[in-house]
């Protein structure tokens, strides 16, 4: 599946994106890293592999929708973005994201957000997509708020980040 707008493009994952999804994560792990638990400097093509491949099954399965980023026009991958922690009886998700250290401060996550957004109230019929931030991720509250999302406030120990529980600021998205 692809959707394309505002010259980038969301598109599901396919078995021969594991070398390129390795190397966009790679060139990334400096600042994502300190994000996300699971990326590291030595992450490996095995982990890639795993992650891509695990993609359509959970898709399947309802459990989350994943998409890679990529420039229309160069087919260039930029980023990952996806709805999971689907609460499917009051039809809310968890929006994630993140874009290419070589992709930052283009505008890409919120153009990327506004595919998947409009992808989870049109298909997947949600209510509320919600965007959960650490405090310190300015970049990705901007995206946030670029977008349209409310800020709702501070949630105490809302995210578990390297075995800590830390707060978070949430956003949302409605359908209304």
């Amino acid at each position: 599946m692809r959707i394309e707008g505002l010259g980038v493009g969301i598109r599901t994952f396919a078995d021969q994106d594991v070398i390129g999804f390795q190397q966009l994560v790679l060139e990334s792990a400096d600042y994502l890293s300190a994000i996300f638990p699971w990326c590291h400097s030595q992450y490996s093509v095995q982990e890639s592999q795993d992650w891509v491949f695990s993609r359509q099954s959970a898709w399947d399965n309802g459990e989350e929708y994943s998409f890679l980023i990529y420039e229309c026009e160069s087919q260039k991958l930029l980023g990952s973005i996806a709805l999971n922690q689907i609460n499917k009886p009051h039809r809310i998700a968890n929006l994630g994201y993140w874009v290419g250290q070589s992709a930052l401060g283009k505008g890409i996550a919120a153009k990327a957000t506004k595919l998947i957004s409009g992808y989870g109230f049109d298909e997947l019929a949600l209510s509320r997509i919600e965007i959960v931030t650490l405090p310190e991720n300015l970049p990705s509250q901007r995206v946030a708020e670029k977008v349209g999302a409310k800020y709702e406030g501070v949630l105490q120990n809302r995210l578990l980040v390297k075995g800590v529980s830390v707060d978070a600021c949430m956003y949302s998205l409605t359908n209304a």
